[in-house]
């Protein structure tokens, strides 16, 4: 609930989606986008920031099947 798709080219357009005074969780296919996203959310303010580290290609929990 409340999660947003927004791609990295569209990162600065879209700020106003993402809420600064909630966590924000970033992630990526690799782990890249979603860094650079982080670094740019951290700039702009944003300090509750989480990112899956190596993308959900090294995800190794749960998932939900279709």
């Amino acid at each position: 609930l409340g999660a947003r798709n927004i791609p990295l080219s569209q990162m600065k357009m879209r700020l106003q989606e993402i809420r600064p005074d909630k966590p924000v969780y970033l992630y990526c296919q690799s782990g890249m986008r979603s860094g650079r996203a982080a670094q740019t959310l951290y700039r702009k303010g944003y300090k509750d920031l989480y990112h899956l580290q190596g993308g959900f290609k090294k995800w190794t929990g749960k998932v939900k099947a279709k």
